[in-house]
């Protein structure tokens, strides 16, 4: 289910295109670390107001393209594997990092990450600014919480975001910190 601010349900299928920062915690809950994305996005809700829209977007990826469509701001939360350690912090913009294809083994979703983001490239359907905070994932088996390296993450990545989301309306600029950060 998508969730939008303070209530819940889904967007309606014209939804107008807006230049807010919208946020998109990615990833199902169910399956282990893969829930970083909305755990992260559950955080940001408390502490962040109405500092941007606030989406959890489970297994539908492509439903990424209408959530961020106009928006001047979207970061997407969700959890990765590339091969580095349990709880690294990845962060990348599109159009100034290399965002990286992700092969089967290294998505849960059913259209990756990157695709999603090439689609989007392809049908002109892209936020003005794209952020993509990836948390290396130490497992995707079934069952309710995280790993404790990325656990570990979650108040990092929460501070980011929140200084990326006040940077972005010109009020204090926080630290993003590296682009990527090993916090194993």
């Amino acid at each position: 289910m998508t969730e939008r601010g303070p209530a819940s349900g889904t967007l309606p299928p014209h939804a107008p295109p807006t230049a807010e920062a919208v946020v998109i915690g990615l990833g199902n809950p169910y399956r282990s670390d893969d829930g970083v994305g909305p755990e992260v996005l559950a955080r940001l809700r408390e502490e962040g107001g109405d500092l941007a829209r606030w989406v959890t977007c489970s297994d539908e990826t492509t439903e990424l393209l209408q959530l961020w469509e106009g928006a001047a701001l979207a970061v997407v939360i969700d959890a990765v594997l590339s091969g580095s350690a349990p709880g690294t912090v990845h962060r990348l913009v599109e159009g100034e990092d290399p965002i990286p294809p992700e092969g089967r083994a290294g998505s849960t979703h059913a259209v990756a990450l990157p695709e999603v983001i090439g689609l989007g490239r392809a049908l002109g359907q892209m936020p003005r600014r794209l952020v993509v905070y990836g948390i290396e994932a130490a497992s995707f088996d079934t069952g309710k919480g995280l790993s404790a390296a990325v656990r570990e993450q979650v108040p990092l990545v929460v501070h980011q975001v929140l200084s990326e989301l006040r940077e972005s309306r010109g009020g204090s600029t926080g630290a993003h910190g590296p682009r990527e950060t090993v916090h194993a």
